[in-house]
């Protein structure tokens, strides 16, 4: 699922192979750097105690973007969620806070802006 700074959010329904390799078309406006259009190519990765999760739009044959989460996977306890919101209460404030800084720092140096289109909720999202 992702989620825009406009309060919208899109399921995407991705068939992951074997190897962890899976494709889906763009069709959801996240960032105002990037159209709505392209593919996203994705991959998902555990082995032993790492994981993650790696991902590379392409439109035009070129690759415009990248992201990518590698970490240890932990067991899920009550102690350990307790322990991460006490340790990091203010995590997704601060991620949206970078988010926006870091738009403004491409904004500032003339990164051209595409214009938002309006979102048609998918059926079962709310």
């Amino acid at each position: 699922e992702v989620h825009n700074t406009h309060g919208e959010r899109h399921g995407y329904v991705v068939e992951i192979n074997e190897e962890g390799v899976g494709r889906a078309d763009k069709t959801f406006y996240v960032s105002p750097f990037f159209g709505v259009f392209g593919d996203y190519q994705l991959k998902f990765l555990r082995e032993d105690d790492r994981v993650g999760a790696f991902v590379t739009l392409k439109q035009d044959e070129r690759v415009v973007f990248t992201a990518s989460f590698t970490g240890r996977a932990v067991p899920v306890t009550a102690r350990r969620i307790l322990a991460v919101g006490l340790t990091q209460p203010l995590m997704p404030q601060r991620v949206a806070a970078l988010i926006r800084l870091h738009g403004i720092w491409l904004w500032v140096r003339r990164l051209p802006v595409v214009s938002r289109q309006p979102h048609t909720e998918q059926k079962g999202s709310r």
